[in-house]
């Protein structure tokens, strides 16, 4: 069943245009921790639960534009 549904995604990623959504996880209310930054906090969390489809992520702190264009 999974390889299915993996063939039905694979074919419908190849046959639409490039889209960042596809790729894209925005992650919110990150909870501080006083033993690493938020940064490092984002990471590991990827690299431990999602580490054969984690590449990298970008920090965005100032929210403003990225509110306008949702």
């Amino acid at each position: 069943e999974y390889k299915g549904i993996s063939k039905l995604r694979l074919a419908h990623l190849l046959g639409s245009p490039p889209n960042p959504s596809h790729f894209t996880v925005l992650v919110r209310a990150i909870p501080r921790c006083t033993e690493e930054t938020l940064s490092n906090a984002v990471k590991n969390f990827f690299t431990n639960y999602h580490s054969s489809s984690y590449l990298t992520h970008q920090m965005i702190y100032r929210t403003g534009k990225v509110q306008k264009l949702m």
